[in-house]
């Protein structure tokens, strides 16, 4: 395969590695920062020994250069911030490229109409496109979905959600000098931990209104560089009936990924620390309780169903294979993966989110219809 990775930061270079790991031999780089193209070549080469991979790697900076009339490359991963994700989406559609587009799809104050025309169009001409929502790659949650499918624990009354990190920790080597302090580029909480957003709608259905707190509060409001959001809280009224609470910010000292979920028989809880692999599991509660003595009952022991030593880059890689398989089978071949268009629908809560949080009350989210306004 031949193809076109655009944008040479922190994911970039992974899906660079991931590519190699994968198989593709032939790929051109583009990013306009010439330090992170050759950081991400010597990356590559150091991670394969590069006499035995037979991989090729161009760097370009121009995006001219690299969308010569009649260029062509079978694939096309978009790494770059997102307030340049449409652009590249529009050249895709152009020169009908199979498409990778990282999360979230734009910034959330870009035309929505136009952007879901370009996304109809993409899928008129049945071009392969994902959106990449990568824990959908992870395998303890798609333990949890089948777990939530069976229906064995009953209906599902309420998920709790937490994405919860902290930005000076990110990216040590720049500090907060990166596109995540920078509303004109898309970053903050709300739209990079959409991750969390994405993984309720993907497991528990789609959610009907929301009301939401989004502001910045934590000592990054006093950097300078940083003006966008550090904390998101939402609570939304799923389809399903269900009750969702999610908790997103850039300030947490304890990285972490959790969900809570209460059903009709059980809570269950999805617990994730790329700090420490073995912690990360599902437990089952029953609540069910055996009498000790007239006064002192014990609860039964939880159902663990442990993670193992998964590796966070497994779900990447996954990620970028399955991606490439489409493209090999000239099909999606999973229905459950975001494709552009589901990444549209995580983007209109996002929408409805901001909203409500501007507006100061609960709104409806909308689905293939747009706001006409700002308020």
């Amino acid at each position: 395969m031949n193809i076109a990775l655009i944008g040479a930061g922190s994911i970039g270079k992974r899906h660079l590695i991931n590519s190699i790991q994968a198989g593709v031999r032939n790929i051109t780089v583009c990013d306009f920062d010439q330090k992170k193209l050759k950081e991400a070549k010597k990356k590559a080469e150091e991670s394969f020994n590069r006499a035995k991979s037979f991989f090729e790697i161009y760097l370009v900076e121009k995006q001219k250069d690299l969308f010569k009339k009649g260029a062509t490359f079978d694939a096309m991963i978009i790494a770059t911030p997102p307030s340049s994700h449409t652009f590249y989406l529009e050249k895709a559609l152009q020169f009908k490229i199979p498409v990778l587009c990282e999360k979230p799809l734009c910034k959330d104050d870009e035309n929505f109409r136009n952007l879901y025309s370009l996304i109809c169009e993409i899928n008129k001409r049945k071009i392969i496109n994902m959106t990449a929502y990568n824990y959908r790659f992870w395998p303890q949650l798609q333990k949890l979905k089948s777990i939530i499918e069976t229906g064995k624990y009953g209906k599902v009354l309420s998920v709790r959600g937490s994405f919860s990190e902290n930005l000076r920790d990110w990216h040590p080597w720049e500090g907060i000098n990166f596109y995540m302090s920078s509303k004109r580029l898309g970053g903050g909480a709300l739209l990079d931990e959409s991750h969390l957003i994405d993984i309720v709608r993907w497991i528990f259905g789609e959610i009907k209104t929301i009301s939401a707190i989004n502001k910045t509060i934590s000592s990054l409001r006093r950097e300078k560089i940083f003006k966008t959001d550090d904390i998101v809280e939402i609570i939304a009224e799923m389809k399903s009936g269900a009750v969702a609470s999610m908790h997103m910010d850039l300030f947490g000292k304890y990285h972490e990924k959790k969900l809570e979920i209460i059903t009709e028989k059980s809570k269950i809880e999805w617990h994730f620390d790329n700090t420490d692999l073995k912690s990360n599991n599902i437990k089952i509660f029953s609540g069910k309780r055996s009498l000790q003595t007239s006064q002192v009952s014990t609860r039964e022991a939880p159902k663990i169903l442990s993670a193992g030593k998964v590796e966070r880059n497994s779900m990447y890689l996954r990620q970028i294979k399955h991606f490439f398989n489409c493209i090999k089978n000239k099909k999606q071949i999973r229905g459950d993966v975001a494709c552009l268009k589901d990444g549209f629908h995580t983007m209109n809560v996002l929408q409805a989110a901001r909203r409500s949080a501007r507006c100061g009350s609960k709104v409806e989210v909308l689905q293939n219809a747009f706001y006409s306004d700002k308020k």
